[in-house]
């Protein structure tokens, strides 16, 4: 009997050009995840009626909701359609061999996406329509790959497909190699100090509209302001994040990495640190420095890499 196995699942992404509608080629990007928790929900009701007996009226439906998060690595081509599902389409500089494309949380409307969930052998094709990054979340640590935790909430989820619904050109990334690892990792700061780890998130928040008639199934989504927030833990060598701290200085942050010719630096030009102290442990050899921050204004990702565009 056949089965579903991890080793024969992949994953392609693609554009829609309405809220729902997939772009209108059918072209599509496939490259790796590590995983996918995305999945539908929807609320069954009981009436809880007086009707004269024991026996239970079958339920009713509610909306239907679309929720979960991707992790991935972290490499140069493939993470630059992740950064332009949150931000919108970069402005990109170059000739090549290299490209710069510059993302920036502005005023432009990102695309919302699909992801079909492609699984050979048991030949089902998964696909979840009109989704919508919430957040990105990166943990910077020494001695490791980067990788990051997408969240989304979609429209839509269809288990009836016989065939892929990217019948366009879709561009394979799956033997992308490079992968950022934070050993090559880069933190600098108005303030100077020695990192040990970054934790970095982007949010976005993003509201779905349900309209009467639409089945339960969301017709638009609103998306809210941009916030960026995070902590750097570092070796406590002064005060100097301390007293910014105290007060209220307003400092930047840029965290990144780089692999050969490529980089991907995300820049908070102006962030406030909050409030906190080192306590002293003697079960603690190392005594470090955990700070919070919080990014506003112009938010923005350089990548750089060898694709031409996005």
């Amino acid at each position: 009997m056949s089965k579903s196995e991890n080793y024969n699942i992949s994953a392609i992404f693609g554009d829609e050009d309405t809220y729902g509608t997939l772009n209108a080629a059918g072209d599509g990007v496939k490259f790796s995840i590590i995983s996918s928790t995305i999945a539908p929900t929807q609320n069954k009701t009981n009436t809880n009626e007086f009707d004269g007996n024991y026996v239970q009226a079958a339920p009713i439906d509610g909306n239907i909701t679309v929720a979960g998060d991707i992790t991935l690595r972290v490499r140069p081509k493939s993470i630059g359609y992740v950064l332009a599902w949150l931000y919108g389409a970069p402005v990109t500089t170059g000739a090549g061999p290299t490209y710069t494309h510059t993302f920036t949380a502005s005023s432009t409307v990102a695309s919302s996406f699909q992801m079909e969930i492609y699984r050979s052998d048991i030949t089902v094709y998964e696909l979840y329509t009109g989704l919508v990054i919430t957040d990105i979340s990166s943990p910077v640590v020494v001695e490791g790959q980067l990788q990051i935790t997408v969240s989304v909430v979609g429209r839509d989820a269809d288990f009836d497909n016989v065939a892929s619904v990217f019948i366009g050109t879709v561009t394979d990334l799956t033997g992308e190699t490079e992968v950022f690892n934070s050993i090559d990792g880069t933190v600098s700061a108005g303030t100077t100090f020695i990192a040990n780890s970054v934790n970095y998130k982007i949010t976005r928040p993003a509201e779905q509209f349900y309209a009467i008639g639409d089945g339960g199934i969301a017709s638009e989504v609103f998306k809210s302001k941009f916030e960026a927030s995070g902590d750097v833990t570092v070796l406590f060598q002064n005060t100097d994040l301390l007293t910014k701290a105290r007060n209220s200085t307003a400092d930047n942050i840029s965290v990144g990495a780089t692999d050969g010719t490529n980089s991907i630096t995300f820049n908070n030009p102006t962030v406030k640190w909050d409030l906190t102290s080192q306590q002293p442990d003697s079960n603690t050899v190392q005594q470090l420095l955990t700070v919070p921050f919080r990014a506003y204004g112009s938010l923005n990702c350089v990548l750089v890499n060898t694709l031409a565009s996005y």
